[in-house]
């Protein structure tokens, strides 16, 4: 990534601000891997909201982009219901039944908010566009809308990733609204 986007990512994490970052799909996963890498060199804690790819295949792609992912805490949606194995996976995970469910979710992140030993802290939300498959898009920005205000009140920066071209102009115009960033990648 250019070194101006550098700069911006630094900025909005020095800012505990909350950013949406945006990607095209064809491009999207390798956008998302470089993103985790920068945020993770300058915030080594962090909580990882998967509902595109199992946790455990995120950590294998983490280890060969050399992202650090051993103060991650993976909150993982898609695994249960994908019906793999989620026995033994380690203590820096939680399985959700579903990403139907927000509120579960919104509770999980609370807790491990609450759990995570430092003050330099992030959130990162893969992916907001992956939610409104399974939920309504109102829905996913009224939920977006509390987690921004949330991560606000714990002064933890906020990362949502979306896909583009994925969600509708009134979810978009809804998200910016209360995100301090949009970032095309």
């Amino acid at each position: 990534m250019a070194d101006e986007l550098k700069e911006k990512i630094k900025k909005a994490l020095d800012n505990n601000s909350v950013v949406l970052f945006k990607a095209p799909s064809d491009k999207y996963h390798a956008k998302s891997l470089e993103l985790m890498k920068i945020i993770t060199d300058m915030r080594p804690y962090g909580i990882y909201v998967t509902v595109n790819k199992p946790s455990s295949t995120l950590e294998k792609e983490f280890k060969k982009k050399d992202i650090n992912s051993s103060k991650i805490f993976f909150i993982d949606g898609i695994s249960e219901g994908a019906g793999m194995d989620t026995e033994g996976e380690g203590s820096n995970r939680y399985f959700l039944k579903s990403p139907k469910n927000l509120t579960d979710l919104s509770i999980v992140i609370s807790g491990a908010v609450k759990d995570m030993p430092s003050e330099k802290k992030f959130l990162y939300l893969d992916s907001l566009s992956t939610l409104t498959v399974y939920n309504r898009g109102n829905i996913v920005s009224k939920f977006a809308h509390q987690l921004s205000n949330k991560l606000r009140k714990w002064e933890i920066s906020g990362v949502f990733m979306s896909v583009q071209s994925e969600l509708d102009e009134k979810v978009m115009a809804a998200l910016s609204q209360f995100t301090d960033y949009t970032i095309e990648l």
